[in-house]
């Protein structure tokens, strides 16, 4: 507190806009050189070898299909299926990203967690409906009607339709709470 207003007391010195704007950009581009001098000090560069887009999302999708393996039909190693799972969500696979969402909010002990996470099921959520699925932003809708935050659920909820949505529920109990017109998704 007490450095900002020694800061500004200095910038009330200035006589004129243009000795300040000069002041300014040297003050920006110090601080930015000393940045940039502190990063490359602190990194040292190593060069990995390159996947293509094609095999790096072939290698997502694999891991994803391992933890789907071990859900459906219980194939392979549980620890394995759930390190896969975490890979691909960290990977961006928006799929994943769902279903480690549910298991933050719904089924915490297949992740090794003894109570529900619904902060990070948000935050995984969220990642998915960035790449439009649906059913991350429904599952958002659904967590915001239930908060009563109507506005951020009717917001989820037309993206949601947007993508592919299409139940009925929800839009009624939100207009319903809203009180506004029917929800119009072209």
């Amino acid at each position: 507190m007490i450095h900002n207003h020694i800061y500004l007391c200095n910038l009330k010195s200035f006589t004129n806009k243009s000795s300040l704007h000069f002041y300014l950009i040297n003050m920006i581009n110090k601080y930015l050189t000393t940045l940039f001098v502190l990063l490359l000090s602190g990194c040292e560069v190593q060069k990995q070898p390159q996947q293509s887009n094609a095999e790096s999302n072939d290698l997502v999708y694999k891991q994803y299909s391992q933890f789907q393996d071990y859900m459906l039909f219980g194939i392979g190693d549980k620890d394995m299926a759930i390190e896969s799972l975490f890979k691909s969500a960290e990977a961006g696979c928006g799929e994943a990203q769902i279903e480690l969402g549910g298991c933050y909010a719904y089924r915490p002990d297949l992740i090794g967690r003894e109570k529900p996470n619904i902060d990070s099921a948000i935050i995984w959520w969220c990642k998915a409906a960035e790449q439009n699925e649906w059913m991350a932003q429904r599952d958002l809708a659904y967590y915001y009607a239930d908060k009563q935050d109507w506005e951020q659920a009717k917001y989820w909820l037309k993206q949601a339709k947007r993508n592919g949505y299409k139940d009925k529920e929800l839009k009624n109990r939100i207009n319903k709470n809203l009180q506004w017109p029917t929800i119009y998704v072209p």
